[in-house]
């Protein structure tokens, strides 16, 4: 059923394409003959066409002098958030605009033109977009509790004085007023990324755009290659004494990685897409595509999707890979599906109501209301799923043995409602997400599907950020609060990876929410040290203060948080017996030239409550052997620098 489903899809979508097609080409021949006897008949008249140009550009007067009363040129310090679906490249898709009064394409329309060599044509070929980055950062006690329970301690810490029998650490090293002492709590670095967006401009209808990293978070010293570590009769060259290699940085990465590409067309009726995109949605808590100068997560989608805008309505219809599972690579060198009932399938459909942002400033220095709102809806299943079977040795038997399958019987619905309003200096955003669906079966290793407890998935979250201008805008409060449902059964607060339920095996029921760790709220505890919001809620007054802002994009300000953060449940702390997880404040001065320089200064202090207080057991055994109780945290904090060019 779901394999019909997802051909019946692609096969309707391609018969709607070739349906309208004809038809519109068939018109707009009609129209050029049509249009190039007017033509003659009006070339005789030579004062018009002069008379129309001058008043083509008082128009263009009057709406230069418009943009300026009414550009925004507030400041936001907060991490960048885009508020609505990653949909920049659909432009005007009114079919109002591009169709004619007989419904058929128009000489105005989009597609329209004489066809031509693209490169001949007169539009920027290529475009370039993106950043540059480098980060320095300073960690300072980030570990809370004096084990590796929730930060890695640093090694200094953890290597053993009573190992070092040759005495090359000295016999001090843990003793304060020695020399330097070994017991060091502070951890210092930076790291570095080029980011470009490129545009491949084929005609104004089609476009091919990628996402392109080079050196994605590099650490700045991370790569070495000094003369003093050359190996023993290696040459020295041009290529050797550079003092880096051009190896990979890390054992995990590359110098280079094209995150997305994906290509887009605009038609009569809309825009298709289709390839490896950027998946946003909202303000971003559950669908982020992470394109901030300072973010480091971000989703990503294979996609195909056609998206239309009729006035101020969306609908996008679109069709997810999430996972084809087992692959194999043909004779001909074509990676194909190597098994059907594996495959992810996912449906997405978006309904949503939003102004263009020229209308919106028009509406807002109007006096009136401005509100946007949609629903993204995903759709989800998968019928078996698989794990390498490491125990069997490829080169004795067939490819097929090398994995284990069992039956998943998984599907899920996920509601994502956003919505906004803005009045005068006021703002008020609310996005609320619901996942619910059941899993047949989340024990990987059950071997009779029939034995299997079926798991029901009802997790749910949500955030509110409302925010008023005082002093000409200048001065800014807001109040954010986020919330992301929990389950008592499972053990931690990290964002969980699977369905285990250590606090009770037997049961049937999955509550665990988690925010995209895109989504960014503070500096240390959820960014740094749990990895995401995940079965607790927060409330985050704060305050902003913009000492610059210049109409050519000069801005200057800085801004206070205070994030309180609390478990939904205590038995997913390592209390199991306190909520409360921390109070953090947050300071941070934030810089941006005319020419698009960014610097950022952020100072963060967490002092951690009751929640992280206890007992943590690293081998889950219920022994004393490697437990440790500690009852007495550190207090983290960060000091972090941004220097960036954005392009």
């Amino acid at each position: 059923m779901i394999l019909t489903i997802r051909y019946w899809y692609c096969l309707v979508g391609i018969a709607i394409l070739f349906a309208v097609a004809p038809a519109a080409m068939a018109q707009a021949e009609a129209e050029e003959d049509e249009g190039e006897e007017t033509n003659d008949e009006s070339s005789s008249d030579g004062g018009v066409e002069d008379e129309g140009e001058e008043l083509d550009e008082e128009d263009e007067e009057d709406e230069g002098e418009e943009g300026e009363e009414v550009a925004d040129d507030s400041i936001d310090l907060k991490p960048l958030q885009t508020i609505d679906l990653d949909m920049d490249a659909l432009g005007d898709m009114d079919p109002e605009a591009d169709l004619g009064d007989d419904g058929f394409l128009s000489e105005d329309g989009a597609s329209a033109q004489a066809v031509e060599d693209w490169t001949e044509r007169d539009l920027e070929i290529l475009e370039l977009h993106g950043y540059f980055r480098v980060r320095p950062e300073l960690y300072h006690k980030f570990y809370i509790r004096n084990d590796d329970a929730l930060f890695n301690r640093p090694l200094e810490q953890v290597v053993d004085i009573d190992d070092d029998s040759e005495g090359y650490l000295g016999e001090d090293c843990r003793e304060d007023g020695g020399r330097r002492s070994c017991n060091q709590p502070t951890l210092a670095g930076a790291n570095m990324r080029l980011r470009v967006e490129p545009t491949l401009n084929i005609s104004e209808e089609v476009w091919i755009k990628s996402q392109i990293d080079f050196l994605d978070n590099v650490m700045l010293g991370s790569s070495p290659r000094l003369h003093q570590y050359y190996g023993s009769g290696e040459n020295i060259n041009v290529a050797t004494i550079q003092g880096y290699n051009m190896g990979a940085p890390y054992s995990y990465g590359d110098m280079i990685v094209v995150r997305r590409a994906w290509g887009e067309v605009l038609t009569p009726i809309g825009q298709l897409r289709f390839g490896r995109m950027a998946d946003h949605w909202g303000l971003g808590m559950l669908h982020n595509a992470g394109n901030g100068i300072d973010q480091d997560f971000g989703d990503t989608v294979d996609r195909l999707m056609f998206a239309t805008k009729i006035n101020d309505w969306l609908i996008a219809p679109a069709f997810d890979f999430p996972s084809e599972g087992v692959s194999m690579v043909s004779s001909a060198g074509r990676p194909f599906d190597a098994a059907q009932l594996d495959d992810a399938y996912q449906l997405v459909g978006i309904l949503a109501y939003m102004h263009d942002e020229e209308d919106q400033r028009a509406m807002l220095k109007r006096g009136d209301w401005v509100v946007n709102t949609g629903l993204h809806f995903t759709y989800r299943s998968q019928v078996l799923s698989f794990q390498a079977n490491n125990t069997v040795d490829a080169r004795e038997s067939d490819a097929y043995s090398n994995y284990h399958f069992y039956r998943r019987d998984m599907w899920a619905i996920t509601p994502d409602l956003w919505f906004q309003l803005l009045v005068d200096t006021f703002h008020l955003e609310i996005e609320l997400a619901l996942i619910y669906g059941e899993v047949g079966n989340p024990d990987t290793d059950l071997a009779d599907f029939n034995a299997a407890h079926p798991l029901t998935l009802t997790q749910w979250g949500g955030v509110i950020q409302a925010d008023y201008g005082l002093l000409s805008d200048q001065l800014r409060i807001g109040l954010e609060f986020g919330f992301a449902s929990g389950d008592e059964d499972v053990e931690g607060l990290n964002a969980p990876t699977t369905f285990d339920q250590p606090n009770n095996p037997g049961s049937q029921r999955f509550t665990a929410f988690s925010f995209n760790p895109a989504f960014n709220t503070d500096f240390i505890l959820y960014h740094h040290i749990l990895g995401s919001v995940s079965q607790s809620y927060y409330f985050n007054p704060w305050l902003r203060y913009d000492f610059l802002r210049s109409a050519m994009g000069k801005q200057l300000g800085i801004q206070f948080d205070v994030i309180y953060s609390r478990a939904v449940y205590d038995e997913t702390t390592i209390s199991n017996g306190s909520s409360n997880l921390g109070v953090e404040l947050n300071a941070q001065v934030m810089y941006v030239s005319s020419d698009n320089f960014h610097a950022g200064l952020r100072y963060g202090v967490l002092f951690p409550l009751g929640g992280f207080k206890g007992t943590v057991d690293p081998d889950g055994d219920d022994t004393t052997d490697n437990s440790f109780t500690d009852n007495d945290l550190t207090i983290p904090q960060t000091l972090q620098v941004l220097l960036g060019i954005s392009f």
